[in-house]
C-alpha cells in the first residue's frame, strides 16, 4: 500500500480480510514468499509477499471482506499443511516449533 509502512499495510490487510481490530504489542516481520497472482483479463504476475506476526486482542465479525471469506483459526502446524507456497509453509512450521 503506497504511503504506509509494510507493518501498517499488513495490519490493514488483516482488518480487511479477517476482522483483526486491535493487537497486543508490536508487529514483527517473520518471513517472505513469492507466488503467481492470476488475473482474469491479463497474464499472471509474480507477487512478493512479506509476512508479519501480530497477537490479536480483538476481532470484529463485520469487516470489509467478511462475505468473501470463510475464516478458520488453526494452529501453525495445521496451517503449514494447508498452504501451497513452500516458504510460507516453512514459516508456519517455524512458528509451530517456536523458532520465530
Amino acid at each position: 500500500m503506497k504511503g504506509k509502512p509494510d507493518s501498517k499495510a499488513a495490519l490493514q490487510e488483516a482488518w480487511e480480510e479477517a476482522g483483526l481490530a486491535k493487537i497486543k504489542g508490536s508487529v514483527e516481520r517473520i518471513g517472505t514468499y513469492f507466488y503467481e497472482k492470476a488475473y482474469r483479463k491479463s497474464k499472471n504476475k509474480p507477487v512478493f509477499v512479506k509476512t508479519y506476526l501480530a497477537e490479536a486482542k480483538t476481532f470484529k465479525t463485520k469487516f470489509p471482506e467478511a462475505g468473501q471469506r470463510k475464516l478458520k483459526w488453526v494452529k501453525p502446524k495445521r496451517a503449514a499443511k494447508m498452504v501451497k507456497e513452500p516458504s510460507l509453509r516453512q514459516t508456519f512450521k517455524d512458528l509451530a516449533k517456536n523458532k520465530l
